[in-house]
């Protein structure tokens, strides 16, 4: 036998030491451990639920219910699941308890706590949002950070008590083109007449004089932001119907009643384009049965076609044609008017 020389030994012992290394960090064969959120869809920028009005998350609710949520401990947030579970009011204690489990276990929080709505006595169906409270800023902000929260069991959305007034105002149907274009010409004549001249002077007139500058400087701000998209809405016939919603951002107004003065009034008006006439005005025309958002149908949600998208998705059979008993219109019976709660 060849003797045993201390390079052969020397190399041994590195082979050893080495393979002892690279081996030490490994999990012996088993899968990574998976974090507390990977069960939910990551997505770098969501797309937005556009709500009827500025307080909709609240729509029926009773307002001592609203009233008490304002009064809870620690940062608060509502949660509002997707899909149709939470129209069942008997289905509210189930869905608290994977509220609860799901805010827990992305917070890492053991001291929050989830309350469900009480319905106002008029209200027409059930509410739907959720309180989540007793959260520090940090969790708040963990909450807040992703906005939507998807996985196999439970889907939904966190929003402030106090959100923003929506981007979304109204639609246009009755065209039979595709061309942007020409019905943002027509939007924008519109907003630029004498008439809407006539009554952005008179609107700000109400306001105490000091304030009228700023007010004033926020519509223009407003008016200028309007942006229009077209939705490919198909009827039950398979007919083309196209509509156009149209968007302005809505945190350029900060009052709610100003918000509803701008959106009634530009809603009102008639929208006209030389080859295609008159189009046909609709607040909240549809109501998406996945994500709640009031600017399109289920069959047109975006939702359901990002890349790892859990649930709930498009049922084949979803009607592309638009809905209809959609949220309430201003002063319909399901609003509740909270008056004395102001924004942050």
């Amino acid at each position: 036998m060849s003797p045993v020389t201390m390079d052969t030994i020397t190399r041994m012992q590195n082979r050893l030491e080495a393979i002892a290394k690279r081996t030490h960090n490994k999990t012996n064969n088993r899968a990574p451990q998976r974090g507390p959120t990977d069960k939910y869809t990551a997505c770098a920028n969501f797309p937005t639920v556009h709500d009827a009005h500025p307080a909709a998350a609240l729509d029926y609710i009773d307002v001592k219910c609203a009233v008490d949520w304002v009064q809870r401990p620690g940062e608060k947030l509502l949660a509002i699941p997707f899909d149709s579970e939470a129209n069942d009011l008997h289905a509210h204690h189930a869905i608290k308890s994977k509220l609860f489990t799901a805010t827990t276990e992305i917070t890492k929080a053991n001291n929050l706590g989830i309350s469900g709505p009480i319905p106002s006595q008029d209200a027409r169906r059930a509410p739907t949002s959720f309180l989540i409270y007793n959260l520090t800023v940090s969790q708040k902000d963990t909450l807040l950070e992703r906005g939507v929260w998807s996985s196999t069991n439970l889907t939904f959305r966190v929003s402030s008590l106090y959100p923003p007034c929506p981007d979304f105002l109204f639609t246009i149907s009755g065209f039979t083109t595709h061309v942007i274009g020409d019905v943002q010409q027509a939007v924008q004549k519109v907003w630029m007449d004498q008439l809407t001249h006539t009554f952005i002077r008179d609107t700000v007139n109400t306001f105490d004089p000091h304030d009228r500058p700023s007010v004033a400087s926020s519509i223009h701000q407003f008016l200028n932001s309007m942006r229009i998209a077209c939705l490919e809405i198909k009827t039950s016939g398979g007919e083309l119907a196209p509509q156009f919603n149209i968007y302005s951002s809505g945190t350029l107004i900060t009052q709610d009643d100003l918000w509803f003065t701008l959106r009634d009034f530009l809603a009102s008006r008639t929208y006209t384009t030389s080859l295609q006439g008159d189009g046909d005005n609709k607040i909240t025309p549809f109501h998406c049965s996945i994500c709640h958002s009031v600017d399109h149908p289920r069959g047109l949600c975006p939702f359901p076609s990002i890349k790892g998208w859990n649930s709930p998705n498009i049922r084949p059979s979803a009607n592309y044609a638009p809905t209809r008993g959609g949220p309430p219109k201003r002063g319909g019976r399901g609003r509740v008017p909270l008056p004395h709660l102001k924004r942050d």
